[in-house]
């Protein structure tokens, strides 16, 4: 109520002085809430959400006039709110951001280091959701071409994003130290060759690396 009361203070008082007479609400026209408007929008530099509030009120009080027969007509009906610029959502400070990345780089196990910069990687550099980094899988990426498929965006469309000389880095990295680490590798293909080389004993294939096979991108 306190903000309301001030709201129609404010419209009285630019009203007399620009009408040069008391206040009355049977004089009340369309024109005048029109230019007060104007006037709050071009001369004060009022926010729009700040003169859409006074709109407002003026509409709940035009209406209490009305119903108090202090007016014939409703001077607010065709007066409309001033357009809002929708809200961009808000970056992360690059000093934020300079903070996580040295975070996750001081992470003492090399496993948990490198999923961690590979996510931070997705989210910072790809401009990726939570969500749809959630989502990701291997089948996704694209180092070769430097670029990430996203199969689930928002509103359930797919879109393809380029991947920053960072991103690539450091998803690479992950791919290495976590999903396909060269250890894993070497010891499949020295286990397939020495079982080539034992006379008379059939050796099955190599099996795949489970670290490299997995879909999910990142998983803990």
């Amino acid at each position: 109520m306190k903000v309301i009361r001030h709201d129609l203070a404010h419209f009285v008082a630019w009203w007399e002085s620009t009408r040069r007479r008391t206040f009355d609400p049977a004089r009340l026209r369309h024109e005048d809430l029109r230019d007060w408007r104007s006037v709050r929008q071009r001369d004060d530099g009022a926010a729009p959400a700040t003169i859409n509030h006074g709109l407002a009120s003026l509409r709940g009080y035009c209406r209490w006039a009305l119903a108090c027969h202090l007016l014939l007509e409703n001077p607010m009906t065709d007066v409309k709110d001033v357009p809002t610029e929708p809200l961009a959502p808000r970056s992360v400070p690059p000093q934020a951001i300079d903070a996580l990345l040295r975070a996750a780089g001081a992470e003492q196990s090399a496993i948990l280091r490198a999923r961690d910069e590979a996510l931070l990687a997705l989210l910072i550099y790809a401009g990726l959701r939570v969500q749809e980094v959630c989502d990701l899988q291997l089948r996704d990426l694209d180092m070769g071409s430097g670029t990430v498929t996203i199969r689930s965006g928002k509103a359930g469309k797919a879109r393809r994003v380029p991947l920053h000389p960072d991103a690539q880095r450091r998803l690479g990295r992950y791919l290495d130290v976590v999903r396909c680490p060269p250890s894993a590798v070497s010891r499949n293909v020295r286990s397939f060759w020495s079982g080539l080389m034992s006379p008379g004993r059939d050796s099955p294939p190599p099996q795949e690396s489970h670290s490299g096979s997995r879909s999910e991108l990142c998983c803990s």
